[in-house]
């Protein structure tokens, strides 16, 4: 009811990035870092951005959670943080959450999809 774990190869997409909502200050201060992550990942295949920016971050979090996308990459508050930005990785297959640098972010997630 509240969340799918397919296998990477079943789920619809295996990377969703979920940017911050319409009209909130981390919007004005992360702005395109959603497409820098899509860019660095972009040689994976099945990865998309949840543009539904109009939406809560926590409501779109749940509606991927139900999708069975395995790998979420959060941009929220504290990638707003002008002196340690950090964004939120959620791996549904491994059940396991973490705040990590953006490089180390892009990192983990093309490691996690080559296995």
């Amino acid at each position: 009811e509240t969340e799918l774990r397919w296998s990477q190869d079943l789920a619809p997409y295996k990377v969703c990035i979920l940017p911050p909502k319409e009209g909130s200050k981390e919007e004005a201060i992360t702005t395109h870092l959603d497409m820098e992550i899509y860019n660095n990942l972009s040689h994976l295949d099945d990865i998309i951005i949840d543009d539904r920016t109009h939406m809560t971050i926590g409501k779109r979090l749940m509606d991927m959670k139900k999708l069975g996308i395995p790998y979420l990459i959060v941009i929220g508050s504290k990638s707003a943080d002008s002196q340690n930005p950090s964004i939120e990785v959620h791996d549904l297959k491994n059940n396991y959450v973490n705040d990590m640098s953006i490089n180390d972010a892009i990192n983990y997630v093309e490691k996690c999809l080559k296995t």
